[in-house]
Protein backbone atom coordinates (compact mmCIF):
# COMPACT_ATOMS: atom_id res chain seq x y z
CA UNK A 1 0.00 0.00 0.00
CA UNK A 2 1.33 3.60 -0.90
CA UNK A 3 1.65 5.96 1.79
CA UNK A 4 3.59 8.65 0.91
CA UNK A 5 1.26 12.05 0.42
CA UNK A 6 2.16 14.67 -1.61
CA UNK A 7 2.90 17.71 0.05
CA UNK A 8 2.98 21.44 -1.69
CA UNK A 9 5.58 23.55 -0.36
CA UNK A 10 5.62 27.33 -0.26
CA UNK A 11 8.63 28.89 0.77
CA UNK A 12 8.64 33.07 1.41
CA UNK A 13 12.39 33.24 0.38
CA UNK A 14 11.63 32.21 -3.02
CA UNK A 15 8.08 34.41 -3.19
CA UNK A 16 7.96 37.76 -4.06
CA UNK A 17 6.77 40.21 -1.53
CA UNK A 18 2.94 41.01 -2.09
CA UNK A 19 2.73 44.85 -1.88
CA UNK A 20 3.27 48.02 0.40
CA UNK A 21 -0.16 47.42 1.61
CA UNK A 22 1.05 44.47 2.85
CA UNK A 23 2.88 44.49 6.00
CA UNK A 24 5.45 42.03 7.49
CA UNK A 25 4.53 40.40 10.61
CA UNK A 26 6.63 40.72 13.57
CA UNK A 27 8.90 37.95 14.42
CA UNK A 28 11.68 35.90 11.87
CA UNK A 29 11.57 36.91 8.37
CA UNK A 30 11.99 35.80 4.86
CA UNK A 31 15.65 36.48 4.30
CA UNK A 32 16.41 34.54 8.02
CA UNK A 33 18.15 31.26 8.06
CA UNK A 34 15.02 28.10 7.74
CA UNK A 35 14.10 27.11 10.94
CA UNK A 36 13.95 30.56 12.43
CA UNK A 37 10.32 30.72 12.18
CA UNK A 38 7.62 28.04 12.77
CA UNK A 39 6.40 25.47 10.06
CA UNK A 40 3.05 26.70 9.08
CA UNK A 41 0.35 23.20 7.69
CA UNK A 42 -2.69 23.89 6.10
CA UNK A 43 -4.81 20.93 5.40
CA UNK A 44 -7.80 21.31 2.98
CA UNK A 45 -11.64 20.06 3.24
CA UNK A 46 -13.49 16.53 1.61
CA UNK A 47 -13.01 17.20 -1.45
CA UNK A 48 -10.48 19.32 -2.21
CA UNK A 49 -6.78 19.48 -2.59
CA UNK A 50 -3.90 21.50 -2.17
CA UNK A 51 -4.56 23.92 -4.25
CA UNK A 52 -7.87 25.02 -2.43
CA UNK A 53 -5.90 27.33 0.26
CA UNK A 54 -3.04 27.90 -2.01
CA UNK A 55 -3.48 31.79 -1.87
CA UNK A 56 -3.86 32.23 1.30
CA UNK A 57 -0.90 30.07 2.37
CA UNK A 58 1.19 32.06 -0.17
CA UNK A 59 0.43 35.27 1.27
CA UNK A 60 0.81 34.14 5.13
CA UNK A 61 4.18 32.51 4.02
CA UNK A 62 5.54 36.14 2.52
CA UNK A 63 4.67 38.24 5.12
CA UNK A 64 5.21 36.08 8.16
CA UNK A 65 8.58 34.42 7.11
CA UNK A 66 6.94 30.56 8.24
CA UNK A 67 7.88 28.59 5.36
CA UNK A 68 4.07 26.77 4.62
CA UNK A 69 3.48 22.52 3.81
CA UNK A 70 -0.06 22.16 2.07
CA UNK A 71 -0.89 18.51 1.91
CA UNK A 72 -3.22 16.67 -0.12
CA UNK A 73 -4.70 14.25 2.04
CA UNK A 74 -5.41 10.46 1.56
CA UNK A 75 -7.41 10.12 -1.25
CA UNK A 76 -7.38 13.57 -2.21
CA UNK A 77 -5.22 15.61 -4.99
CA UNK A 78 -2.32 13.94 -5.82
CA UNK A 79 -2.28 11.90 -2.95
CA UNK A 80 -5.43 10.05 -4.31
CA UNK A 81 -3.11 7.08 -4.31
CA UNK A 82 -2.87 6.76 -0.67
CA UNK A 83 -6.01 4.60 1.12
CA UNK A 84 -7.44 6.16 3.86
CA UNK A 85 -7.85 3.96 6.59
CA UNK A 86 -8.92 6.40 9.76
CA UNK A 87 -8.71 9.97 11.06
CA UNK A 88 -5.56 8.71 13.14
CA UNK A 89 -4.15 7.03 10.45
CA UNK A 90 -4.12 10.32 8.43
CA UNK A 91 -2.75 12.10 11.30
CA UNK A 92 0.16 9.91 11.53
CA UNK A 93 0.56 9.78 7.44
CA UNK A 94 0.60 13.97 8.06
CA UNK A 95 2.92 13.93 10.52
CA UNK A 96 5.47 11.58 8.64
CA UNK A 97 5.48 13.33 5.54
CA UNK A 98 6.24 16.66 7.42
CA UNK A 99 9.03 15.37 9.14
CA UNK A 100 10.62 13.67 6.16
CA UNK A 101 10.98 17.24 4.34
CA UNK A 102 13.07 19.88 3.75
CA UNK A 103 11.59 22.47 5.22
CA UNK A 104 10.63 20.64 8.57
CA UNK A 105 15.04 19.95 9.17
CA UNK A 106 16.42 22.48 11.63
CA UNK A 107 19.85 23.21 13.28
CA UNK A 108 20.72 20.44 15.66
CA UNK A 109 18.72 17.76 16.42
CA UNK A 110 15.33 19.76 17.67
CA UNK A 111 12.40 19.15 15.53
CA UNK A 112 10.82 22.40 13.64
CA UNK A 113 7.82 23.97 15.65
CA UNK A 114 4.79 23.21 13.85
CA UNK A 115 1.78 25.50 13.87
CA UNK A 116 -1.51 23.48 12.41
CA UNK A 117 -4.06 24.39 10.84
CA UNK A 118 -7.54 23.06 8.38
CA UNK A 119 -10.58 23.69 7.26
CA UNK A 120 -13.72 20.84 8.01
CA UNK A 121 -12.35 17.38 7.57
CA UNK A 122 -8.57 18.75 7.68
CA UNK A 123 -9.43 20.73 10.43
CA UNK A 124 -10.32 17.29 12.26
CA UNK A 125 -7.21 15.64 11.16
CA UNK A 126 -5.24 18.86 12.48
CA UNK A 127 -7.41 17.96 15.71
CA UNK A 128 -6.11 14.47 15.44
CA UNK A 129 -2.60 15.40 14.97
CA UNK A 130 -2.30 17.82 17.78
CA UNK A 131 -3.86 15.34 20.11
CA UNK A 132 -1.12 12.86 19.07
CA UNK A 133 2.24 14.83 18.74
CA UNK A 134 1.06 18.03 21.28
CA UNK A 135 5.42 17.76 21.33
CA UNK A 136 5.47 19.63 18.22
CA UNK A 137 2.61 21.07 17.63
CA UNK A 138 3.19 24.80 18.68
CA UNK A 139 -0.36 26.05 17.13
CA UNK A 140 -3.84 25.14 16.28
CA UNK A 141 -5.59 26.97 13.85
CA UNK A 142 -9.15 25.49 13.16
CA UNK A 143 -12.15 26.54 10.53
CA UNK A 144 -15.16 25.11 10.87
CA UNK A 145 -14.25 22.13 11.95
CA UNK A 146 -15.81 19.46 15.11
CA UNK A 147 -14.41 18.16 17.65
CA UNK A 148 -16.67 15.75 18.20
CA UNK A 149 -20.12 14.25 18.37
CA UNK A 150 -20.52 13.66 21.96
CA UNK A 151 -24.40 11.41 21.83
CA UNK A 152 -24.51 7.75 20.64
CA UNK A 153 -27.59 9.18 18.47
CA UNK A 154 -26.04 11.92 16.64
CA UNK A 155 -22.93 9.36 15.56
CA UNK A 156 -25.16 6.85 14.72
CA UNK A 157 -27.59 9.78 12.55
CA UNK A 158 -23.89 10.42 11.08
CA UNK A 159 -22.74 7.54 10.28
CA UNK A 160 -25.92 6.56 8.34
CA UNK A 161 -25.42 10.09 6.67
CA UNK A 162 -21.89 9.36 5.66
CA UNK A 163 -22.40 5.54 4.41
CA UNK A 164 -25.56 6.61 2.16
CA UNK A 165 -22.94 9.92 0.62
CA UNK A 166 -20.09 7.63 0.36
CA UNK A 167 -22.16 4.39 -1.60
CA UNK A 168 -23.66 7.31 -3.85
CA UNK A 169 -20.10 8.34 -4.44
CA UNK A 170 -18.76 5.11 -5.57
CA UNK A 171 -21.22 4.43 -8.16
CA UNK A 172 -20.97 7.82 -9.60
CA UNK A 173 -19.92 6.41 -13.28
CA UNK A 174 -20.85 9.81 -15.42
CA UNK A 175 -19.89 13.12 -14.99
CA UNK A 176 -23.56 13.81 -14.63
CA UNK A 177 -23.80 11.49 -11.63
CA UNK A 178 -21.00 13.44 -9.98
CA UNK A 179 -22.37 16.57 -10.93
CA UNK A 180 -25.61 15.33 -9.19
CA UNK A 181 -23.95 14.50 -6.30
CA UNK A 182 -21.88 17.53 -5.81
CA UNK A 183 -25.10 19.44 -6.47
CA UNK A 184 -26.54 17.96 -3.21
CA UNK A 185 -23.78 17.75 -1.11
CA UNK A 186 -23.39 21.69 -1.74
CA UNK A 187 -26.96 21.60 -0.97
CA UNK A 188 -26.61 20.13 2.66
CA UNK A 189 -27.71 22.38 5.39
CA UNK A 190 -23.84 23.42 6.66
CA UNK A 191 -23.28 24.65 3.49
CA UNK A 192 -26.66 26.88 2.92
CA UNK A 193 -25.12 30.29 3.52
CA UNK A 194 -22.00 29.39 1.80
CA UNK A 195 -20.87 32.08 -1.32
CA UNK A 196 -20.43 35.65 -2.49
CA UNK A 197 -22.47 37.25 -4.73
CA UNK A 198 -19.41 36.81 -7.66
CA UNK A 199 -19.89 32.93 -6.41
CA UNK A 200 -22.53 31.35 -7.55
CA UNK A 201 -23.35 28.00 -6.29
CA UNK A 202 -23.81 26.31 -9.86
CA UNK A 203 -20.03 27.81 -10.09
CA UNK A 204 -18.95 26.50 -7.02
CA UNK A 205 -20.34 22.73 -7.97
CA UNK A 206 -18.87 23.11 -11.92
CA UNK A 207 -15.32 24.15 -10.60
CA UNK A 208 -15.44 21.41 -8.20
CA UNK A 209 -16.27 19.25 -10.55
CA UNK A 210 -13.27 20.13 -12.66
CA UNK A 211 -11.08 19.89 -9.87
CA UNK A 212 -12.20 16.18 -9.64
CA UNK A 213 -12.59 15.32 -13.25
CA UNK A 214 -10.49 17.83 -15.55
CA UNK A 215 -11.97 19.08 -18.66
CA UNK A 216 -10.77 16.70 -21.45
CA UNK A 217 -10.55 13.72 -18.85
CA UNK A 218 -11.51 10.82 -19.89
CA UNK A 219 -14.97 9.68 -18.34
CA UNK A 220 -13.62 6.28 -18.00
CA UNK A 221 -10.80 7.52 -15.36
CA UNK A 222 -14.30 8.39 -13.38
CA UNK A 223 -14.62 5.41 -11.15
CA UNK A 224 -10.56 5.74 -10.31
CA UNK A 225 -11.21 9.33 -9.24
CA UNK A 226 -14.27 9.20 -7.12
CA UNK A 227 -13.68 5.49 -5.29
CA UNK A 228 -10.63 7.21 -3.00
CA UNK A 229 -12.80 10.09 -2.32
CA UNK A 230 -15.66 7.18 -1.16
CA UNK A 231 -13.25 5.70 1.16
CA UNK A 232 -11.93 9.09 2.43
CA UNK A 233 -15.90 9.28 3.47
CA UNK A 234 -15.96 6.77 5.49
CA UNK A 235 -12.21 6.85 7.03
CA UNK A 236 -12.69 10.46 8.52
CA UNK A 237 -16.18 10.30 9.58
CA UNK A 238 -17.16 12.21 12.28
CA UNK A 239 -19.05 9.47 13.50
CA UNK A 240 -16.24 7.42 14.22
CA UNK A 241 -14.04 10.58 15.07
CA UNK A 242 -12.77 10.33 18.86
CA UNK A 243 -13.33 13.43 21.64
CA UNK A 244 -11.45 16.32 20.99
CA UNK A 245 -12.93 18.91 22.68
CA UNK A 246 -9.60 19.17 25.16
CA UNK A 247 -7.17 19.51 21.95
CA UNK A 248 -7.70 23.40 21.37
CA UNK A 249 -7.77 24.16 25.17
CA UNK A 250 -4.14 22.83 25.36
CA UNK A 251 -2.47 25.53 23.40
CA UNK A 252 -4.19 28.19 25.95
CA UNK A 253 -4.12 31.35 23.44
CA UNK A 254 -2.04 29.67 20.48
CA UNK A 255 -5.36 27.81 20.00
CA UNK A 256 -7.83 29.84 17.47
CA UNK A 257 -11.22 28.89 16.43
CA UNK A 258 -12.44 30.49 12.81
CA UNK A 259 -16.22 30.37 11.80
CA UNK A 260 -18.49 32.07 9.71
CA UNK A 261 -21.17 33.78 11.42
CA UNK A 262 -24.11 32.78 9.39
CA UNK A 263 -22.75 29.27 9.49
CA UNK A 264 -24.68 29.05 13.22
CA UNK A 265 -23.66 25.17 14.05
CA UNK A 266 -20.06 26.08 14.13
CA UNK A 267 -20.53 29.24 15.11
CA UNK A 268 -21.90 28.16 17.95
CA UNK A 269 -18.92 25.38 18.56
CA UNK A 270 -16.41 28.26 18.71
CA UNK A 271 -18.59 30.16 21.61
CA UNK A 272 -18.30 26.70 23.28
CA UNK A 273 -14.61 26.44 22.81
CA UNK A 274 -14.23 30.04 23.80
CA UNK A 275 -16.48 29.67 27.22
CA UNK A 276 -13.43 27.27 28.86
CA UNK A 277 -11.09 29.63 30.81
CA UNK A 278 -8.35 27.68 29.03
CA UNK A 279 -8.58 30.82 26.51
CA UNK A 280 -9.10 29.39 23.10
CA UNK A 281 -9.74 32.53 20.64
CA UNK A 282 -12.61 32.47 18.74
CA UNK A 283 -12.93 34.53 15.79
CA UNK A 284 -16.51 34.60 13.96
CA UNK A 285 -16.20 36.28 10.59
CA UNK A 286 -19.05 38.84 9.89
CA UNK A 287 -21.36 37.48 5.93
CA UNK A 288 -19.49 34.38 5.90
CA UNK A 289 -21.09 30.74 5.59
CA UNK A 290 -18.75 27.26 6.53
CA UNK A 291 -16.08 28.25 4.11
CA UNK A 292 -14.67 31.42 5.59
CA UNK A 293 -11.63 31.02 3.39
CA UNK A 294 -13.61 31.06 0.17
CA UNK A 295 -16.38 33.63 1.39
CA UNK A 296 -14.38 36.03 3.02
CA UNK A 297 -10.61 35.42 2.37
CA UNK A 298 -9.48 39.19 3.48
CA UNK A 299 -10.65 38.25 7.01
CA UNK A 300 -9.67 34.43 6.95
CA UNK A 301 -5.74 35.70 5.96
CA UNK A 302 -6.10 38.40 8.78
CA UNK A 303 -7.36 35.77 10.91
CA UNK A 304 -4.38 33.54 9.94
CA UNK A 305 -1.73 36.30 10.25
CA UNK A 306 -2.77 37.36 13.91
CA UNK A 307 -2.61 33.72 14.20
CA UNK A 308 0.88 33.53 13.48
CA UNK A 309 1.77 36.45 15.22
CA UNK A 310 0.65 34.97 18.63
CA UNK A 311 2.60 32.15 17.74
CA UNK A 312 5.95 33.60 16.91
CA UNK A 313 5.82 36.93 19.18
Amino acid sequence: MKTKLHLHHIDPRSERFPGPQAERLPGPQADEPPGAAPLLVILHGFLGCSADLDAVAREAAVRSGCQALLPDLPGHGRSAHVMPVSLGHTATLVWDAIHAHPAAKRCGSAPARVLLAGYSMGGRVALAMAHARPDVADGLFIESAHPGLTTAGDRRARARHDTEMALRLQRTTTKADLRAFLTDWYRQSVFLHDGRPADTFTQRVEDRLDSILPRGAPCTDLSARVAPLAAALRAHSLAAQPDFWSVPHRFGGRGWYVSGSRDHRYDDVGRRLAGNPSGVHHVPVPDAGHTVHRDAPDAYLQALQSFVTTCIS
